[in-house]
């Protein structure tokens, strides 16, 4: 939960399917999962439901244009300073 809550902060958007991988992957480090392959979805939201104040599974939207006119060079510099 820490990395994928450090991952958003950073500006990364985190899929349904990241999730399951990156789960999937650290239960096979950990000697939980016998098999390498990708947990399912009732792994997933049962893994949402467990935490609902601080993961959520949304649709994307488009960015809004007023969005969009607002990035500027100063503000995008400060993100990438963060990364």
């Amino acid at each position: 939960m820490e990395h994928l809550k450090a991952r958003a902060n950073l500006g990364y958007g985190l899929s349904n399917v990241f999730t399951q991988r990156l789960a999937e992957e650290m239960a096979y480090e950990l000697g939980k999962k016998t098999k390498n392959n990708p947990m399912n979805n009732k792994w997933l939201y049962s893994f949402l439901k467990r935490w609902p104040d601080d993961i959520a599974s949304l649709k994307p939207r488009q960015l809004e244009t007023s969005r969009a006119k607002s990035s500027t060079p100063e503000i995008i510099e400060t993100y990438f300073n963060n990364l």
